[in-house]
């Protein structure tokens, strides 16, 4: 008896290429003056590029894409979209749509240099929202409709294809032949910054070192961590104490490091 393929939820590392890169497209269609209004229509975006990187055996976006009532649905996609709105990083604005608020638009900068490593994902992501992004709804889910299914078996379009039926799977690392590069410190810090608790950061340097300075919601000290020496961090009531502290624990953190 064939036993039944084990699902797999996305990884850590998926999940955070999944948020930079949706945060793009969001911010890359606002800039070019194309409303995503409502979470259907960027639905039908991101399977848009997730479909065209997935047919050059590209590892960026991770969404399983499933077949609903408007065509392609991913539930993952939803939790992220809510993931940003309730963080304060996107804004679903009654007129404009989604947008990108001041707090994303911060993030964005400190993340442009991830994004511009991987300027072959965020180059087919732009290709789609100047293809499509300016289409009305009707006329993108006529345009994703049309398509052929792009899973094996038989090749009829979306809108041929049963309810709740497969359309996209992500693709494993080891079938790829590009993946969205991230190192574990870049991980680390769009953990943190993509944290929906998160109330406030800074960046300081401190001994030659960046080091971010953060609080969360209901917390009365400051956390402050290290990117580039993981496992470094410490706390403090104030952001002066916490520098203060982290001075120390990157001393203490390098004289370790010696006596290895």
């Amino acid at each position: 008896m064939r036993s039944k393929p084990v699902r797999r939820g996305r990884s850590e590392e998926e999940k955070v290429a999944d948020l930079l890169l949706l945060l793009y497209l969001i911010w890359d269609s606002q800039k070019r003056g194309y409303a995503i209004l409502g979470e259907t229509k960027l639905q039908k975006l991101v399977f848009l590029a997730e479909r065209r990187m997935l047919g050059k055996k590209y590892k960026g976006f991770n969404y399983n894409f499933i077949r609903l009532d408007f065509g392609p649905y991913s539930w993952e996609l939803k939790r992220d979209l809510n993931l940003l709105l309730e963080s304060g990083i996107v804004i679903d604005d009654p007129s404009e749509g989604l947008i990108v608020s001041r707090k994303g638009e911060k993030i964005l900068k400190e993340i442009l240099s991830i994004l511009e490593r991987n300027r072959e994902f965020i180059n087919i992501i732009e290709e789609v929202n100047k293809e499509c992004a300016k289409l009305d709804l009707k006329e993108l889910l006529e345009r994703v409709y049309s398509m052929k299914r792009p899973l094996k078996g038989p090749k009829i379009t979306i809108r041929e294809v049963k309810h709740r039926s497969p359309l996209l799977r992500r693709i494993r690392k080891e079938h790829a032949t590009k993946t969205f590069l991230l190192t574990e410190e870049e991980q680390l810090i769009t953990k943190i910054l993509f944290d929906t608790s998160l109330e406030t950061w800074e960046y300081y340097k401190v001994k030659d070192y960046k080091v971010l300075v953060f609080r969360l919601k209901g917390e009365d000290f400051y956390s402050v961590v290290v990117p580039e020496l993981l496992g470094c961090c410490s706390q403090g009531r104030t952001v002066d104490e916490a520098l203060m502290n982290i001075k120390e624990a990157i001393e203490l953190y390098c004289e370790e490091k010696v006596h290895v």
